[in-house]
């Protein structure tokens, strides 16, 4: 029994270590590959979304990272920034790295330090090249300059099998921005609105003019004359005076001085309501009646006959 001991123990002794050569030369190769691959080329750099702010003004800083080559799982970022000059009013993980869980996430502005760590969960999915992993709220304090940057022990983790937290962080480029004084105010023109005048039609009365009748005369019986009207356009009814022939008797000298009766025509005035109308009218004009006329010839041929008697 002893001797069958001597005889495999060292036989197991060769083997394991043979066994323990294999894999730590496989281990280490596999190491140097990976650590080839995951290169230290990832940058971190800071941008800000107003190059110049003044004294009272809000902005924002984003954390930006460049992996190069490299496909990144995790981020542990120390910052500082100047705390004179500026104040951090909030902080929040950016979309770099989606669904990532965000283990810490502090600022101080006493301190003017900023720690904010994050993974990808396992199952998730790594990342490659650029984007935010985090945006820094500030509001300007006075002026000057403020300094972003990152503490050494920064790291930006890649993963392979068998390997994790491989920090690839390769350069940090930091943050000087200028702060401006506060802006001076200046004079607001106000403008004040005057009234305009506006033109208002007024009624400015015109002259209508009215026809008012005219009267004429005519020559009637006896050498008399008799107005007549001259119609004109009026848009109301006027009374107008129609000259009517009224026989008057008379006398005339007959055979052996005896009087004869005879009717003179005398005008008398009769008011009549005539309607003028847009067309002129005459009215009639005055004349000897047939019994008149009879009455006269019979005088005169009596007065005839008297003085042939006579001679």
């Amino acid at each position: 029994m002893k001797k069958v001991a001597k005889i495999f123990l060292p036989i197991f002794i060769v083997v394991i270590m043979g066994l323990g050569v294999f894999l730590g030369v496989t281990l280490v190769g596999r190491r140097q590959i990976f650590e080839q691959k995951a290169a230290p080329e990832t940058a971190l750099y800071f941008t800000a979304d107003n190059q110049a702010p003044r004294v009272g003004e809000q902005f924002n800083v984003s954390i930006d990272v460049d992996t190069g080559n490299n496909e990144v799982v995790g981020a542990e970022l120390y910052l500082t920034f100047s705390k004179d000059v500026a104040q951090i009013t909030d902080l929040t993980a950016g979309p770099f790295l989606p669904n990532a869980v965000v283990q810490t996430k502090t600022y101080d502005n006493d301190t003017g330090t900023i720690t904010l760590i994050m993974w990808v969960p396992a199952g998730g999915q790594p990342q490659k090249g650029t984007g935010s992993l985090g945006t820094i709220s500030f509001r300007a304090l006075s002026e000057g300059v403020l300094n972003i940057t990152a503490e050494t022990r920064t790291a930006i983790s890649a993963v392979s099998v068998g390997d994790v937290g491989i920090n690839v962080l390769a350069n940090i480029v930091p943050l000087n921005l200028t702060v401006l004084p506060e802006a001076e105010p200046t004079a607001t023109l106000t403008v004040t609105p005057t009234a305009t005048p506006t033109n208002t039609p007024t009624n400015t009365p015109t002259n209508t003019p009215t026809n008012t009748p005219t009267p004429t005369t005519a020559s009637g019986a006896g050498g008399e004359t008799a107005p007549t009207a001259t119609p004109t356009n009026t848009p109301t009814n006027t009374p107008t005076n129609t000259p009517t022939n009224t026989p008057t008797p008379t006398t005339a000298s007959g055979a052996g001085g005896g009087a004869v009766s005879t009717n003179t025509p005398t005008p008398t005035r009769v008011s009549a309501s005539t309607s003028t109308t847009s067309t002129q009218q005459s009215l009639p004009d005055a004349g000897i009646s047939l019994p008149t006329l009879m009455g006269v010839s019979l005088a005169v041929g009596i007065i005839f006959l008297s003085i042939l008697l006579a001679l």
